[in-house]
């Protein structure tokens, strides 16, 4: 049974892969903010072919293929570059940053439900590994570069109206980069079986532009089709952000 089938059935499964019914409905339910085709960033997809993952940092092996798995935070790492493009500050310090940030924010999840707590566990998964990370992709991080990844990593999970005293106190420190993350993990909710639950920016603080929101659905579905077809998780979005197509 199909994604789309199972989600109007309310039986999601713990683990949730892509299917062709639901790949082709993706498709079929273009939103057309633009009538463009996007001209993916070549800057931003280089940035992303410096970020290996290793499928062992994963803390289920079931996650690596699925709506959670490497697919998904490739497309929300290029969406964190694509959104530091917009504001201007893609060449700064935090770039680095937010693509660790973006890469590792689901990596200690249980599974594809809502899995409360992934977000705190990403975070502190993180912190514990960073001389593996530091060494596998040539980071210099000081003090100030981990405090902005651990609190990226621990808000994104938290709707804006739900934060804690202390989780705000935290989310203003460390404003910009939280508010990328979380549009950009946003942004690729496209993938998502239903149309309610596709990317509404009343959920966000920073609102991409329709140019984005374009580029980001089309990014989904291209990526997806080109994972069913054979291509690897990884490969299947730093191919398509490259303009290689399966």
């Amino acid at each position: 049974m199909s994604l789309i089938q199972q989600a109007a059935n309310f039986t999601l499964p713990k683990f949730q892969y892509m299917d062709m019914e639901t790949c082709q409905w993706i498709i079929a339910n273009n939103p057309h903010y633009t009538a463009s085709r996007p001209a993916y960033s070549r800057q931003a997809a280089a940035s992303l072919a410096r970020f290996p993952i290793d499928t062992a940092w994963f803390q289920n092996p079931l996650l690596i293929d699925s709506l959670h798995g490497l697919r998904h935070l490739y497309r929300t790492a290029y969406f964190c570059m694509r959104l530091l493009e917009h504001t201007g500050t893609l060449d700064s310090e935090d770039s680095d940053l937010i693509i660790v940030a973006a890469l590792l924010h689901d990596i200690q999840r249980l599974d594809d439900k809502a899995d409360e707590g992934h977000a705190s566990r990403s975070a502190l998964w993180v912190i514990s590994n960073l001389p593996r990370l530091s060494q596998t992709w040539n980071l210099k991080l000081n003090a100030e570069h981990i405090a902005k990844i651990e609190a990226v990593i621990a808000l994104h999970e938290t709707p804006y109206n739900s934060f804690s005293p202390e989780q705000q106190h935290l989310y203003t420190q460390h404003k910009s980069l939280v508010d990328i993350l979380k549009t950009a993990d946003a942004l690729d909710r496209y993938r998502l079986p239903k149309l309610t639950w596709w990317p509404d920016d009343k959920h966000l603080a920073l609102i991409p532009p329709k140019e984005l929101k374009q580029e980001a659905y089309q990014l989904v579905a291209a990526s997806e089709l080109s994972f069913l077809k054979g291509v690897g998780s990884g490969d299947s979005v730093i191919n398509i952000t490259k303009g290689h197509h399966a």
